[in-house]
């Protein structure tokens, strides 16, 4: 978000509907958990939560809202999944691309780098979406991602998958040391041998 007044006022009239009053240091601690994301996004997870007719009795807290937006932790697995398999299947696994989520870039590395990926046969896409989306939702805030995963081109073109914007926050934030698509790391070697195995 980038206009702090304006969530600021939100955030006071949110808590009045409840009944309570919201300090300096409670808006400091709102804005820090949801700063990241857009106004938009803010403001329809709140009128969201507000009309819950559960979770909406109470003040929202900001995993709350944060639940509101990405979901739960498997519907946030399966959203970032179906980035990268249409990663796979629309753009290929040629040139460098970049995602706009860090744990994206995460999950991948860990699991030794995007050949797999873009090698892969449909029954291998079931076993590394299962292997991906349970990494994922175990992820709970990426800590060790490249600034973008290399593909076999070496020209230099990246392509973004996602929010361009945000895509360019991942590429400035990442560790400076991008995956190769020819990583071949002993994860990726295991992998490959059950998948052959099945």
């Amino acid at each position: 978000m980038d206009d702090r007044q304006k969530f600021a006022e939100t955030m006071v009239g949110i808590a009045e509907v409840y009944g309570k009053d919201m300090s300096e240091a409670g808006l400091s601690v709102w804005w820090s958990a949801l700063s990241r994301y857009s106004t938009e996004q803010v403001t329809s997870a709140l009128n969201a939560h507000v009309q819950d007719a559960e979770r909406g009795q109470w003040m929202p807290k900001p995993g709350d809202i944060v639940r509101q937006i990405e979901g739960t932790p498997d519907d946030a697995a399966m959203t970032a999944w179906h980035k990268v398999d249409n990663a796979v299947r629309r753009v290929g696994y040629g040139p460098t691309l970049v995602f706009d989520d860090p744990k994206i870039h995460q999950v991948i590395t860990e699991m030794g780098g995007f050949a797999q990926f873009g090698q892969a046969t449909e029954h291998d896409m079931q076993f590394l979406r299962n292997t991906f989306t349970k990494r994922y939702a175990g992820l709970k805030v990426p800590t060790d991602y490249p600034p973008s995963i290399a593909g076999w081109h070496t020209d230099g073109k990246r392509v973004f998958i996602g929010d361009e914007s945000r895509c360019k926050q991942v590429l400035e934030s990442g560790a400076d040391r991008p995956v190769g698509i020819t990583d071949a790391s002993e994860t990726a070697v295991a992998m490959i041998e059950q998948m052959e195995a099945q």
